[in-house]
């Protein structure tokens, strides 16, 4: 939701500066959403947000991005070459504290940086380099 003026802007729209910063975002993918073909993924059955229905309430088609492809359910940013940020329920169930481990939600999704749209204004989702698919090897808590 969006409150006020929707100042939101495409990364390609963006300058150099705030383009280098979003290269250390990534989004969570839930693994059998992207199959590997070679050195690139695809991703399968993606809808655009309009067209899902989170907790049975569809998003707005009226909004910016809403027909835009969603293929991921979080996101998460990079503070050390091999530590990413994200919100505890992207990764670990509610009221339950995990340190340092493995948990279902970690192994069962991948993340994916540099997913934005090009100059031309389309992400392309059939050939995403494997060079920015990334595993969680463990949920740092605490």
């Amino acid at each position: 939701m969006v409150y006020g003026k929707d100042t939101r802007k495409d990364i390609y729209k963006t300058n150099k500066r705030t383009q280098k910063m979003a290269s250390g975002v990534a989004v969570q993918v839930y693994s059998p959403r992207i199959e590997l073909n070679g050195n690139t993924y695809k991703a399968i059955d993606v809808l655009a947000l309009s067209e899902r229905d989170g907790n049975n309430t569809p998003y707005c088609k009226e909004e910016r991005f809403s027909h835009d492809p969603s293929l991921s359910e979080c996101t998460g940013f990079l503070v050390a070459d091999d530590i990413l940020v994200t919100a505890g329920h992207c990764l670990v169930p509610s009221n339950v504290e995990i340190k340092n481990t493995v948990t279902g939600k970690c192994s069962a999704y991948k993340w994916i940086f540099d997913y934005k749209k090009d100059t031309e204004g389309k992400i392309d989702l059939n050939t995403i380099s494997k060079n920015n698919v990334f595993e969680c090897a463990e949920v740092l808590y605490g």
